[in-house]
């Protein structure tokens, strides 16, 4: 629970981009078992790049401490999921007997 401080949207996407970023997840996720691994891998390295890049994690302001430490270490965590999908992106597109 937030003790002290504020947090507020910033406005930094419209609720139209939102919606689509979510379409766009739930349309991949119904494709799971569909996609071969690499293709797994391609689309969950997009997804975290397009959050990285986009400073998604940026729709939210505030100067609470508790919620700036939280947004920085989600943050460090997705740049470090992101390596760890783009390892396995690499060992599946560099195999081609990988399914």
């Amino acid at each position: 629970m937030l003790e002290e401080g504020r947090i507020v949207f910033t406005g930094r996407f419209t609720t139209a981009a939102l919606q689509s970023s979510l379409d766009y997840i739930k349309g991949q996720i119904g494709r799971v078992g569909q996609m071969r691994a690499v293709e797994s891998f391609s689309v969950a390295l997009s997804i975290e790049n397009s959050l990285l890049e986009s400073r998604y994690l940026e729709t939210l302001a505030g100067d609470a401490a508790e919620f700036l430490k939280v947004r920085r270490q989600l943050m460090e965590d997705t740049a470090r999921h992101r390596d760890a999908i783009r390892t396995q992106w690499d060992r599946h597109r560099n195999d081609p007997s990988a399914v």
